[in-house]
């Protein structure tokens, strides 16, 4: 049995950092850290004692239900808001947005629905270009950059929650006609007709 690997899957079960788990085993960061590693090796019994705490206490179960949850809530003012409780980009280092727009790549040729209008939404094939690639992404950096980035796992949520429609003009020609299911402008004029 690899213990290194045998212990990080344990760690990664309960949905805990390292530091959490260290807090709530007594383990040391560090040691725990050398462990996962392989530069240091447990004494044997220590991996199925941990194993044991986990199962008696039941954390992987409850964890597992919050791991890649994604909440939408109503604040006080009767705004909905989506709160994304795993955060992938929370470093100091630079994001990689092609690696987002690989990500942002699954999207495509999905319908969303808004919650509020039942209007469906179509994910057209520019939009992982767009999001990653833009002007504005461009220029943002620091804690909006990390928002940006980590918003790619609610996409759809933020789509159903979405009201207040705007439209507004073609600057610059940007976007033609590149809708492929049609505007969702268009659709909803031809509609009130």
């Amino acid at each position: 049995m690899d213990t290194a690997k045998f212990i990080k899957e344990l760690r990664e079960s309960t949905g805990m950092s390292r530091k959490e788990f260290s807090e709530h085993t007594g383990i040391p960061v560090r040691t725990l850290e050398d462990w996962e590693a392989g530069r240091r090796t447990p004494p044997e019994y220590i991996p199925r004692l941990l194993a044991y705490q986990i199962k008696f206490e039941g954390i992987f179960a409850e964890k597992k239900k919050t791991k890649n949850k994604i909440d939408i809530v109503t604040d006080p003012d009767g705004n909905k808001i989506v709160l994304i409780n795993d955060i992938l980009f929370k470093s100091r280092r630079s994001i990689n947005w092609d690696d987002i727009e690989q990500i942002l790549m699954h999207y495509i040729g999905e319908y969303y629905e808004i919650a509020e209008t039942a209007e469906k939404i179509y994910i057209g094939s520019d939009f992982p270009d767009e999001f990653t690639h833009s002007k504005y992404t461009k220029a943002i950096r620091g804690a909006n950059e990390k928002a940006k980035a980590n918003v790619i796992t609610a996409v759809g949520e933020l789509i159903q929650i979405s009201d207040k429609k705007a439209e507004f003009p073609d600057y610059g020609n940007r976007h033609g006609n590149k809708a492929k299911n049609g505007c969702v402008s268009n659709q909803i004029e031809t509609i009130h007709k």
